[in-house]
């Protein structure tokens, strides 16, 4: 108990409804209730901002941004509003174990921490975060190598420290100090939930859970070492396999992407060819760019170069340039697209082509080719998308 009742000071106890017996904190609840609401709005908005109206450089910068923000914020945020109202607002800030055979305890911790992390997986095996699709789907373009290892070091070393001084340290106390200890744990473990909102449903579940187990050592032991330790353990183990995967591919496309950046400012003539060529690269991270900066920047240039590529005797370049064609909308070009779906030799090209008919709304070629075209597989599928056409139509 005395480890308990130590938790922020002499006279606040975990199982009274305020504090001791005279409550000298009772006047000022709406006080407390202020501060932290001001502290958990100032923590989390900015990130939210960031999300919004900071996003461009895809998935991987854009939650660099938001968690170097978040992070920062609560790491020192609970110290400013320590030292603005030293009564209401100062927290314990113990760091090791009082009794170092509080460490037998550890293991036990990481392992609750883990059967959470099967349960998130579970939650995702019924129905996917869609986040999750909208990383998957997204390439990462033009990002650095250090970006990455700066986001691992945020996610995996900082990340977890400024989340155990703020939510365990700072926000849980003061809740105590307002309600009792279960009730304070779980509106505690509700609001951890909440600030991961962004990371999809599932991330949702968990982290309740999450913070109850950190909650729980928190008000019984006080360290927060364990805590810190236990939350990188976690940390690497969600995030490292993900973020290995992104430096690889960091490492292989990044020379590349900035060698497309380095195109918009040459000539025309010698930028476009280049773009197209690179739009044919094998990795999909620069294809993806390739195609991105060339719909952006050349869109009025490009239709002539495309052409080009569409008579080329390389498949992948051919099928690159129906993709640029198909997203920057190239009317211009149907009629080669039109010949491409007839007299192509492959089949897969044809079907390419079929689909560009398609994403630049030439019902009129796709009617024919349903009717007429000897491959009996192109047809099928042009029919089906033909039925998908009349059915947008009238819709």
């Amino acid at each position: 108990m005395a480890d308990r009742t130590a938790l922020i000071s002499s006279n606040m106890h975990p199982d009274t409804n305020i504090v001791g017996t005279d409550g000298p904190l009772l006047r000022h609840r709406g006080t407390i209730i202020g501060i932290l609401l001001l502290a958990v709005i100032a923590v989390q908005l900015p990130k939210y901002i960031v999300i919004l109206y900071f996003s461009q450089g895809g998935v991987l910068l854009c939650a660099l941004r938001a968690l170097l923000c978040c992070q920062v914020l609560m790491a020192g945020f609970p110290f400013l509003l320590a030292r603005i109202a030293p009564t209401l607002a100062a927290f314990d800030r113990q760091w090791l174990p009082s009794v170092w055979s509080q460490w037998r305890w550890f293991p036990v911790l990481v392992i609750l921490l883990f059967i959470v992390y099967g349960l998130h997986d579970w939650l995702l095996s019924f129905r996917k975060d869609w986040l999750l699709i909208v990383v998957e789907r997204q390439a990462v373009t033009n990002v650095a190598p250090v970006s990455v290892i700066l986001l691992g070091g945020i996610s995996i070393l900082f990340g977890p420290i400024a989340e155990e001084l703020f939510w365990r340290a700072f926000l849980l106390p003061q809740l105590g100090k307002l309600t009792r200890w279960p009730i304070a744990l779980s509106i505690h473990s509700l609001l951890f939930s909440l600030a991961h909102i962004p990371n999809g449903w599932s991330v949702l579940v968990a982290c309740f859970f999450y913070g109850t187990i950190f909650g729980i050592w928190r008000i019984r032991f006080r360290s927060l070492l364990p805590l810190v330790l236990a939350h990188m353990i976690l940390n690497m183990f969600a995030y490292g396999p993900h973020l290995v995967a992104q430096y690889n591919a960091a490492v292989q496309s990044y020379p590349k992407c900035q060698e497309i950046d380095r195109l918009t400012r040459e000539p025309v003539a010698t930028a476009v060819p280049a773009l197209i060529a690179l739009m044919a690269d094998h990795d999909e991270v620069v294809s993806l760019y390739a195609l991105e900066v060339l719909r952006t920047n050349y869109r009025s240039e490009a239709e002539p170069y495309l052409a080009e590529a569409l008579a080329s005797s390389d498949n992948y370049t051919v099928d690159r340039a129906l993709t640029a064609i198909a997203f920057g909308r190239y009317l211009g070009l149907k009629p080669q697209v039109r010949a491409l779906a007839w007299s192509s030799e492959d089949v897969v090209i044809q079907i390419s082509a079929v689909m560009t008919l398609r994403m630049i709304g030439d019902e009129e070629g796709l009617r024919d080719i349903v009717q007429k075209h000897p491959e009996e597989r192109v047809r099928r599928t042009t029919g089906m998308m033909v039925g998908e056409f009349q059915g947008l139509q009238e819709k």
